[in-house]
């Protein structure tokens, strides 16, 4: 109870940090780009230039999702719509049908109120059979999330959660991160952040260990990426692909698994 209490005292703190210092800080965004309206966090001082082609078709595909009344506003934002567009390669019939998409998944799970409604009591559990967590930025100014691997015990964690308890909690990760996380991140960068470094340690790691049941929660995650779109990139990632590719024994080609970016974007459980 204390170590929750605690957490949600920091995470209350950063939030005040965030809303106080995006207040103080001048629009230097919308200097350098007067088009720029529809961000999200528009107060915050960046050193960016925007890319005059990709605000073209981030236009052309904000209009057209106006238009088919696919814009709430909590998702009017330029690096959001951005990040699909790049998702789909600005193709823009591709990325409409992903946003479509998108926007009946947050339905269905009801993650427009997860952050207010999920209550996640095994925590403290979870964390002793599954370490993961946020620790500091790298030198881009993103948060560094890291996932012990090979510290996972499958069979204790799936006796202190489930599968779909386990999703729903890094779905209100993901939600924390994109409310509290990146806008503090970005006011320290100065310029705009939306994704994670991902370290997934893998020292440990053995082959019985994921066909017991280990790769079930990993592989679930990752599925959430398309409706996410949470990026994230990782160290040392072809060290990593070709360990679990031997491990695995993966059919999938390189390319593909190069593109999972590891959108393993397990980053999800907040500090």
């Amino acid at each position: 109870m204390f170590a929750d209490e605690k957490r949600r005292r920091r995470m209350r703190s950063l939030r005040r940090k965030a809303i106080s210092a995006s207040t103080r800080i001048t629009h230097t965004l919308k200097k350098h780009s007067k088009r720029l309206v529809h961000c999200r966090f528009e107060s915050i001082s960046t050193e960016e230039f925007l890319d005059e082609e990709e605000e073209k078709a981030v236009d052309a595909f904000r209009n057209d999702l106006i238009e088919k009344d696919l814009l709430p506003v909590r998702h009017d934002d330029y690096h959001t719509l951005l990040r699909f567009l790049k998702a789909r390669k600005f193709d823009h019939d591709k990325t409409i049908q992903m946003w479509e998409e998108m926007l009946n998944w947050r339905k269905e799970f009801g993650v427009d109120y997860i952050i207010q409604d999920f209550v996640y009591d095994e925590y403290e559990e979870v964390q002793r059979y599954y370490p993961h967590g946020y620790h500091g930025i790298d030198k881009g100014g993103r948060p560094i999330y890291i996932e012990r691997l090979g510290k996972i015990d499958p069979s204790k964690l799936m006796s202190v959660t489930t599968v779909d308890r386990f999703l729903k909690y890094h779905i209100q990760g993901f939600e924390k991160a994109f409310a509290d996380k990146f806008p503090a991140c970005s006011i320290v960068a100065k310029r705009h952040i939306d994704s994670t470094t991902t370290i997934l340690d893998v020292h440990g790691l053995l082959v019985h260990a994921l066909h017991d049941g280990g790769a079930a929660y990993p592989m679930k995650i990752a599925s959430l990426s398309d409706h996410a779109i949470f990026e994230a990139r990782l160290i040392d990632p072809m060290a990593l692909l070709a360990t679990a590719s031997k491990q695995l024994e993966l059919s999938e080609s390189l390319e593909t698994l190069k593109e999972i970016n590891m959108k393993v974007s397990f980053s999800f459980s907040l500090e």
